[in-house]
């Protein structure tokens, strides 16, 4: 799967592959109401939250990156070849 490097601590947070759906859930904090009233339960799950969210943003950081990177050598490439063939802008 493609980026799949970059998506595996992300799913294994999930225990699932990740899909388009998860990233509202990853990105939108929970409503109070939504939280259980039990303290030690309630700061275990905000935690669970905030780390997901880390992985997540970790991982678009990464792809990115790696997107950019890729998008650089193909522009190098594409002058390298405009010069072989001696093409100006």
């Amino acid at each position: 799967m493609f980026w799949s490097g970059e998506r595996k601590a992300f799913e294994q947070s999930l225990g699932r592959p990740a899909r388009s759906e998860d990233v509202v859930g990853v990105l939108c904090r929970l409503a109070p109401t939504e939280l259980p009233e039990d303290q030690p339960t309630r700061r275990r799950l905000v935690s669970a939250v905030n780390w997901r969210r880390e992985l997540f943003t970790q991982m678009v950081e990464e792809i990115m990156g790696r997107k950019e990177e890729l998008e650089r050598e193909r522009q190098r490439a594409g002058d390298q070849g405009a010069q072989k063939l001696n093409i100006t802008n």
